[in-house]
């Protein structure tokens, strides 16, 4: 959405204005989340989704959320990719950075756009149990955060 003109996301906001809560769960792209956005996104009831899939974005992002804090709405989540040119450790860090943030990281597990079968895919480096643990625990913090990671019993 951030990468359309300024025209097209007034129009988006003028259009849901009317509803009563808006959930922008695409991710929205941080860098691209300027002051005027998120005034403009604060005249709606909404969620807003920013991702952390890589290192390298993490003072951008936090930047947006705090602007997002600041201006739009406390209804804040973070998408983090796993297994994409990462390690279960690399992964694991941008979560609990999220967590250090004070938000509910939601890790997205990486799946080939030619795959098969849902979450069958395994990058190098990984195991399927790392995954499916990863998925599992960070996915469910609701639940499970009074319970260290290491911890943590997957169903896996």
């Amino acid at each position: 959405l951030l990468a359309a003109s300024r025209n097209h996301i007034d129009c988006v906001v003028d259009a849901v204005k009317s509803f009563p809560f808006v959930d922008f769960n695409q991710g929205l792209e941080a860098k691209r989340f300027t002051p005027e956005i998120a005034d403009l996104f604060g005249k709606l009831r909404c969620k807003v989704r920013f991702a952390l899939d890589t290192w390298g974005a993490e003072k951008v992002v936090k930047e947006a959320i705090d602007l997002c804090r600041r201006r739009t709405t406390k209804d804040i989540g973070v998408y983090c990719l796993i297994g994409y040119k990462d390690t279960p450790d690399d992964a694991r860090a941008r979560l609990e950075l999220v967590r250090s943030w004070g938000l509910r990281p939601n890790p997205m597990r990486f799946q080939p756009l030619d795959a098969k079968k849902k979450n069958q895919y395994v990058a190098p480096g990984w195991t399927a149990k790392e995954l499916l643990k990863m998925t599992e625990y960070y996915s469910r913090l609701r639940w499970f955060e009074h319970i260290p990671y290491e911890d943590f019993r997957s169903k896996a």
